[in-house]
């Protein structure tokens, strides 16, 4: 076979304004193998280069090479890999053997190199977005079409299902007591419009998946242009949950009832406007506006209408009226 070589540099005219002729090669290997998909992690972590029938993984500081196998060594379930999704923080890597209706799903540990699981039992897993890994439960929650899942990491062990969830997971929080607060959210704004997905914001007990209780949000989550950051955050104190999403909606954390909300734009028009870069098709500005702060039993957001009106609120945090 051919082999690939595989070169990571330095680049200093990124860091020191210098030329495309100064930069430094860090380190040379040679792939034994074609690729067509690769990943970076971080920096302290580690990378992978494939193609559909084999895989390299390697030290992002170093280039030491951890391992190599063809799919086939790893799982005979596997045919030919048409997706990768890594899970930087979990240490693994999900592949996936798509056929119509018979998507085989393995799971991998990316340190070893060695089969954790496989399985034909969640269909529609599309994007990583599907998949998200929940630290504190040790377990993935995988949402497909019909259905969230969560399930064991080290063995895929099916935890628990429900129906009651539609859509990916937004954002999260798992709570001492055993609650996972969570936002839904369709995987592009245009699916959010004219699916019909309803928003839904839940409590569940993670043992056993059951919903204690389902509210509906206002709005619709935005991701950012390159990146795709989902633009939301949940916080919980004080017995409230609160929902930062241009703007913010405070709910009781018992029963999910309303509290109050607070309305503020995160991307004010006047300094987005005419601002688009030249040949752009997409344009957005985040972190234009300062983030709210609690002081005490209250919370300040800045609310930037336009030049000439622009406003510092104060709020009660309990009973969401302004100062």
């Amino acid at each position: 076979m051919k082999k690939t070589m595989f070169i990571l540099t330095l680049m200093v005219t990124v860091l020191c304004g210098y030329s495309q002729d100064e930069m430094s090669t860090i380190y040379q290997k040679e792939i034994d193998h074609s690729f067509n998909y690769t990943a970076n992690g971080s920096d302290d972590a580690y990378s992978y280069v494939s193609n559909g029938k084999e895989i390299t993984i390697f030290v992002n500081k170093t280039g030491e090479i951890l391992w190599n196998k063809k799919f086939k060594e790893i799982s005979t379930e596997l045919g030919k890999v048409d997706d990768i999704i890594p899970m930087w923080d979990a240490n693994i890597i999900f592949v996936f053997d798509r056929k119509i209706g018979k998507d085989k799903i393995a799971c991998i540990d990316a340190l070893k190199g060695e089969l954790l699981w496989v399985s034909n039992k969640y269909q529609n897993v599309d994007d990583k977005e599907n998949v998200i890994y929940m630290s504190e439960l040790n377990a993935f929650a995988i949402t497909s079409k019909d259905h969230l899942t969560m399930i064991k990491v080290k063995t895929g062990e099916e935890l628990w299902q429900t129906d009651k969830f539609k859509g990916i997971v937004g954002d999260y929080k798992v709570m001492p007591d055993g609650s996972i607060v969570m936002i839904n959210m369709k995987s592009t704004l245009i699916g959010s419009i004219f699916s019909g997905l309803k928003n839904q914001l839940v409590r569940i007990n993670s043992k056993n998946g059951d919903i204690l209780w389902e509210q509906t949000y206002r709005g619709i989550v935005e991701k950012k242009i390159i990146t795709r950051e989902i633009l939301v955050n949940i916080e919980i104190t004080d017995g409230k949950v609160f929902l930062y999403m241009n703007g913010i909606q405070v709910f009781d954390y018992q029963n999910g009832k309303p509290l109050w909300s607070a309305v503020y734009d995160e991307t004010p028009s006047d300094v987005v406007k005419n601002k688009r870069p030249s040949g752009a098709i997409k344009f957005g500005a985040y972190g234009v506006v300062g983030k709210p702060v609690v002081v005490g039993e209250y919370i300040y957001v800045l609310d930037l209408v336009n030049k000439r009106n622009q406003y510092l609120k104060k709020y009660a945090l309990k009973t969401g009226k302004m100062v």
